[in-house]
């Protein structure tokens, strides 16, 4: 087909320009993954203290944010503290590859330059998927791997590496679709970061607001967690009779992403976008004469974002503070998590030493 001839050598082109980049994206997740079970499983090194952790974990509001309670097992602590992080640390690595071989490409005039000769059309877009779901296959891989490491079910361990894979995937097809609609590399990666940030809500609350089972150590999810990525995830609920059937909802969302994609891409000029970019004003500020004002100008976007990122967070993890010392003394495990991360003996200390790493971070 004409419109994707030149889509193979585009993706040998692309996989040879990040040949470093996507190695140590892709060793970094798989080998820190690999960290963080061992870690986990010297922690909780006991039943009892691994109930008490999930029963800790699930019981508050504020925690259930970053993961969805399915059971009292080893696998579903795992998928409880790891899978949330993991998943949207990896939708970020495909929607910065994606958006880099796409709309950055347009943007720097490398699509033109190649259209004009020997790709066809479609071949960017191609080109660009084809990566990110080779990124996606090796993190399976290795997340696999890791995961084995740990006393779990081959089963639910192949379901969360390839959960964490598939989430990463649609992320990649939905990135496809937004960076149609904007002009610069820069707002399609953030409309691609919003669109990761809105999962992860939707996932958190849906978790948030469920109902707590009887036994304390599942959660049944709110219907707002259909309409996250991160959710469906989740929703194959690794070892918890893993629900095979939801992988049919990644696939008709990569599917629909894809042909979405096409679409919007026939109904605009290549270097253009659905959305026209915002006219400047016809007098630039007094403040732009100075480095700092225009410092200000062109970083003022994100510095806001992570701000009001961060002051979230915080403000959530303040919601638990006041009960934070009687909780965790009565989860040996979590205390031990915040207390080996800042060698404070102190309970309170040491969790908001905890925190303030992880904001930092």
């Amino acid at each position: 087909m004409k419109q994707l001839s030149g889509a193979w050598r585009l993706t040998l082109l692309a996989l040879r320009r990040d040949r470093v980049k996507l190695s140590i994206a892709v060793v970094s997740v798989g080998t820190l993954l690999t960290m963080m079970v061992l870690g986990v499983s010297e922690i909780f090194a006991s039943d009892k203290e691994m109930r008490e952790g999930i029963a800790f974990l699930a019981a508050n509001p504020a925690m259930r944010l970053f993961g969805l309670p399915t059971g009292a097992e080893f696998g579903n602590l795992l998928m409880l503290r790891t899978f949330t992080m993991w998943t949207i640390i990896v939708a970020l690595i495909n929607t910065f590859t994606v958006v880099r071989h796409t709309r950055q490409n347009e943007e720097l005039n490398r699509t033109e330059l190649l259209g004009s000769y020997v790709t066809g059309r479609y071949a960017p877009l191609v080109s660009a998927l084809a990566v990110a779901g080779l990124v996606n296959v090796l993190i399976v891989v290795l997340a696999f791997a890791g995961l084995s490491l740990g006393d779990v079910p081959t089963s639910g361990a192949f379901a969360m590496a390839l959960a964490i894979g598939l989430v990463g995937m649609a992320f990649a097809t939905l990135t496809a679709v937004l960076a149609q609609l904007t002009q610069t590399s820069r707002g399609a990666n953030g409309l691609a970061a919003a669109s990761v940030i809105v999962a992860f809500l939707f996932s958190g609350i849906a978790s948030v607001v469920g109902d707590l089972s009887a036994d304390g150590m599942s959660v049944d999810p709110a219907w707002l967690i259909w309409l996250s990525p991160i959710g469906w995830g989740q929703l194959l609920y690794p070892f918890a009779d893993e629900n095979w059937a939801i992988i049919w909802i990644f696939v008709v969302a990569f599917v629909a992403c894809v042909l979405a994609a096409v679409w919007l891409l026939n109904r605009r000029d290549i270097g253009g976008s659905i959305f026209a970019a915002r006219a400047g004003r016809a007098e630039a500020s007094g403040g732009l004469l100075s480095t700092t004002g225009l410092t200000w100008r062109l970083q003022r976007t994100s510095f806001i974002t992570w701000l009001s990122g961060i002051t979230i967070l915080g403000i959530i993890y303040g919601t638990i503070a006041p009960d934070v010392e009687s909780i965790l003394g009565q989860a040996e495990g979590i205390a031990e998590i915040f207390v080996g991360a800042t060698g404070s003996d102190q309970i309170m200390l040491a969790f908001f030493g905890s925190i303030t790493g992880m904001l930092g971070l």
